[in-house]
């Protein structure tokens, strides 16, 4: 004889709940300091050209009525503080500062920022030191070109990843931008100036040859300006285009370990 079946089946036992799954910390974005890039180095750019004109140009306007010998002197000072700005300012700045994940790209929106203003800077020259706009048009492609330069030494050297490797970048930028003057001062004899042909490679001491007016005539734009003009834009041109294979080459190299939690693309 069986024994009669149980009023009620025994309960299953219960389950533990699941415990919630911790939200993960947010991901350390290494490229969150150029996020916001070229602004900040747009708003730096302007307080160095405004600033510049305010120790230059502004300052001796306000002392001695701007009459056109008074106002030379300061004009070329202005193009002075221009030409350290563009090859030993800005490089030195960027090289200073982490890479970019893209420095070829991140270089040539500088270029934007700096010549920009460069060229905003540079035409309302002409009514005050009054040397014609032939002059105008020449420091203009000149510093264009000086311009292309800096932009492609930033994005090589901003490519670097040692710091004794932009330590060399840094002192090439400078030794570019004053190397000639210096060579110059070294060459020249005692009691006599430096070669004009020293100065005219460089954006610091060009300006004094550019604007020179001996005998009281109207500046003449040297021959050799344009010749130096296009050596430089072509120099830059072929670093930049160096920089920018680089970092195509990095990047393709890079794309197949990237995955879905790989972080998003710099901007700047």
């Amino acid at each position: 004889m069986t024994d009669p079946a149980p009023d009620s089946a025994d309960p299953a036992p219960e389950t533990p709940p699941t415990p919630a799954a911790e939200p993960r910390p947010p991901r350390h974005d290494r490229w969150a300091h150029r996020r916001a890039e070229p602004r900040p180095f747009a708003f730096l750019w302007t307080i160095f050209l405004l600033g510049g004109a305010l120790l230059t140009v502004l300052r001796a306007g306000a002392v001695r009525g701007m009459e056109i010998d008074a106002a030379r002197s300061p004009a070329r000072a202005l193009l002075v503080v221009i030409g350290v700005g563009l090859m030993i300012v800005w490089p030195l700045i960027r090289l200073s500062q982490q890479s970019p994940e893209r420095p070829a790209r991140a270089a040539l929106q500088d270029l934007l920022v700096a010549l920009c203003p460069v060229q905003a800077v540079l035409w309302p020259l002409t009514l005050i030191g009054r040397w014609g706009w032939e002059i105008t048009l020449a420091l203009s492609a000149y510093y264009s070109a000086w311009a292309f330069l800096a932009c492609a030494l930033v994005a090589l050297g901003t490519g670097a990843r040692r710091v004794s490797d932009r330590s060399w970048w840094m002192l090439g930028a400078v030794v570019i931008a004053i190397g000639a003057p210096a060579l110059g001062l070294v060459a020249a004899r005692v009691g006599s100036g430096i070669d004009p042909r020293y100065l005219l490679p460089s954006p610091v001491t060009a300006p004094f040859v550019v604007t020179a007016s001996p005998g009281g005539r109207l500046p003449a734009v040297p021959p050799d300006l344009w010749v130096w003009a296009a050596a430089f834009a072509g120099a830059g041109l072929v670093g930049w285009t160096g920089a920018a294979i680089r970092d195509a080459h990095a990047l393709a190299g890079a794309a197949p370990g990237a995955g879905p939690g790989a972080p998003e693309a710099d901007r700047a």
